[in-house]
């Protein structure tokens, strides 16, 4: 439903209104169910909270609650949309149709601002719900001349016939992801690549080239991490899908928080806790009273991966436990140094019912921790809603909301003093890359050289002679326009309330979203600073440092060695000068070009930076992938083919080597998390909060 709402007018509710003609009334629309989910949604928040809250964010939080109650991820779904007030059975016409070929759906897509892999995403939905036959009954008889369509696979062909009759049973309901019809997961994608999709343009996904390769990343490197890589996409797909044709205001948006205070606090309620001496059987009685099943039990348990114990909680397993000396679970070396685990934790591993998810984490290292890291956050979120006390205006479901804090910044600051900054800097960036791509890299390196000079505070915007702009590793930022063209509305919607940093800070993460890497959460509140000067870049990180020099650069500034190397991918978009890396080609060494460049790239690299001419000319960092977000930069390093001396180093280096390779094995999908997580800790670096620094009207110039 939410889907059909977005793609007619855009997601404004109007598929929901009753009435001759309407959307409702539409063919393609006679089959939605949920109506009355959201009119009961629409009657308690209208009794709580009176013209508040929108039917088009009711429906929009409901397909994200949805998705989660059937096994899926969740995401923080934007909120702040008005209802429509037009609704036409005849604009449901360009709606996605279950006969479109795969270049009619990308033309569908495309015309509301969504890519091939937004569309292989979205549609992977159909790993839930059915399909009546009706809709695909034409592939099982008289397709071809020859009888049924040949994509279908032979031994599912009869059953698909027996579901739908030749000539009758048109209603009948039959599972688009068969044998998973409840289940979000990624078995839909396994079904099209064993002929078993069901409608005509699901299959289709498989059969052309463009939406293939979407389709097999979700199959590749163990089901895309067991579904995890779809599940982020899919979330991801959803809030750009959720934000198609919005009708937004001022006014509208509800601040909430998931929880109250309680006023009663009793020692004699503390006796059911969980304790150290419990046994696996009495640990899973006490998490299943809270709602909490066995992996929720060994997931947060797994919090013990930091904090200590006091010895009278576990020094009964080092004597006289049973009576035979020490508890034989400990290893005998470990025994040895006195430092023994707690009892309900080793009996994790030794109970056959939650060894099995221990070992799930340990599985080529849980992929570095990322799936245990997800799990802990949705069991988290799912143990402290236990018997809590409602709000007075509590939307259905709650988000998993990743809270990132500062020094003094906040995610989520200007929702109250200027609700719609973050979409205003978001369109604006959307709308520069669409017209020049190459700006997205330039607009994520100028965040980087502020925040490396004087912190994060938009010094580098500053204009005027011996400013942080005229300096030389400085001349080639670009993107200024697009933060002044932010800024201009801004100052018209909320004046003098979002600060140039503020701007640059979610300029920075939109253009990676707009290049294909993941989005992060930005904590905001920054505030603009009033110095700018020349001298002070010259602790820059350069492109000739070396790994111990970038080291020293990084820790400077609070960042380590992973810290390093992830945020140096950035380098996977954008290009250089030859400038600034030519002395690698020719004389580096008395031998001749620098040993580390692939012989085979050299002759490459020659002819586009020609020896003592072309010092302008500008190379792909990343080479075949400059507009792309992704992890090949790094396997661009381990062949040989970094362009920057002071990138290939990352390499040739054992303390860095680690990171790049953990990068180039599990490709894109912990870069893109982990780089996420890095830029918020760059984006913290010697911050103006509170009273320091302005918020600058102008951001080229100080007020």
């Amino acid at each position: 439903m939410h889907f059909h709402d977005c793609f007619v007018q855009g997601c404004d509710g109007s598929v929901l209104i009753a009435g001759s003609g309407t959307e409702k009334t539409a063919f393609a629309n006679l089959g939605l169910r949920g109506y009355e989910v959201i009119d009961d949604a629409k009657t308690q928040l209208e009794a709580a909270c009176p013209g508040v809250v929108s039917c088009a964010d009711i429906l929009a939080l409901a397909a994200r609650d949805s998705v989660v109650l059937s096994g899926g991820l969740s995401w923080p779904v934007p909120t702040g949309r008005r209802d429509g007030r037009i609704s036409q059975a005849s604009d449901v016409n360009n709606l996605p149709a279950p006969f479109d070929s795969v270049d009619v759906q990308k033309q569908k897509f495309a015309a509301k601002g969504l890519n091939t892999q937004d569309l292989v995403t979205l549609v992977g939905a159909h790993t839930i719900g059915t399909t009546a036959c009706q809709f695909f009954s034409n592939r099982l008889y008289n397709f071809t001349a020859n009888g049924p369509d040949p994509s279908i696979d032979a031994s599912f062909l009869p059953q698909l016939q027996a579901l739908c009759p030749q000539n009758s049973g048109a209603t009948n309901r039959v599972a688009l992801d068969t044998g998973s019809q409840n289940k979000f997961d990624t078995s839909y994608y396994n079904n099209l690549r064993n002929g078993r999709g069901i409608l005509q343009s699901d299959q289709a996904l498989w059969n052309d080239d463009s939406t293939k390769k979407v389709v097999q990343n979700y199959l590749g490197l163990i089901r895309g991490l067991l579904g995890l890589k779809f599940n982020v996409e899919f979330g991801k797909s959803m809030v750009k899908m959720s934000n198609i044709e919005l009708k937004t205001g001022s006014d509208g948006e509800i601040l909430a928080t998931g929880s109250r205070d309680g006023r009663i606090s009793k020692a004699s309620d503390v006796n059911d806790f969980p304790s150290p001496f419990d046994s696996i059987q009495v640990l899973k009685q006490k998490f299943a009273a809270k709602g909490l099943n066995t992996q929720d039990l060994v997931t947060l348990l797994a919090a013990h991966t930091i904090g200590t114990s006091a010895c009278q909680f576990f020094s009964n397993r080092l004597y006289n436990f049973s009576g035979k000396g020490s508890d034989p679970s400990i290893d005998p070396s470990f025994l040895l140094k006195l430092i023994a685990l707690c009892l309900s934790d080793q009996a994790l591993w030794n109970d056959e019912s939650t060894n099995t998810v221990v070992r799930k984490y340990l599985g080529l290292r849980g992929v570095f921790g990322l799936i245990f890291n997800v799990e802990f956050g949705i069991s988290m979120v799912k143990m402290g809603n236990i018997d809590l006390h409602p709000l007075v205006c509590l939307l259905l479901a709650l988000a998993i909301v990743n809270t990132v804090h500062g020094q003094g910044t906040r995610v989520g600051f200007y929702s109250s003093a200027c609700p719609r900054a973050e979409f205003i800097v978001r369109s604006t960036v959307q709308s520069h890359v669409r017209s020049d791509p190459t700006l997205a890299a330039g607009l994520l390196r100028m965040h980087f050289h502020d925040c490396f000079v004087q912190g994060c505070d938009a010094s580098v915007l500053i204009a005027g002679a011996g400013t942080e702009r005229t300096a030389f590793a400085n001349l080639g930022l670009r993107g200024y326009e697009v933060i002044d063209d932010a800024k201009t509305q801004l100052e018209a919607a909320c004046p003098g309330v979002v600060s140039c940093a503020d701007i640059l800070a979610l300029a920075a993460r939109d253009s990676v979203v707009l290049s294909g890497g993941l989005s992060w959460q930005v904590p905001t509140g920054r505030r603009d600073g009033r110095i700018s000067q020349a001298s002070d870049v010259n602790n820059l990180p350069a492109p000739f440092d070396s790994v111990d020099v970038q080291k020293q650069k990084f820790s400077a500034k609070g960042l380590n060695t992973q810290d390093l190397v992830t945020l140096v991918g950035g380098h996977t978009i954008g290009t250089t000068a030859c400038q600034f890396f030519s002395n690698r080609l020719y004389n580096f060494t008395a031998n001749g070009p620098d040993s580390s460049i692939n012989p085979s790239f050299l002759p490459q690299l020659r002819a586009l930076c020609p020896q003592n001419s072309g010092a302008s000319n500008r190379v792909a960092l990343d080479t075949g992938s400059q507009n792309r977000f992704d992890a090949s930069y790094f396997a661009n390093l381990r062949n040989g083919r970094g362009i920057l001396q002071s990138d290939q180093a990352l390499w040739n280096d054992a303390s860095t080597k680690t990171f790049v390779q953990r990068y180039v094995v599990l490709k894109g999908l912990v870069f893109n998390v982990e780089f996420g997580r890095s830029m918020v800790k760059m984006s913290n670096i010697e911050l103006k909060t509170g009273t320091d620094g302005e918020i600058r009207k102008i951001c080229s110039a100080i007020n």
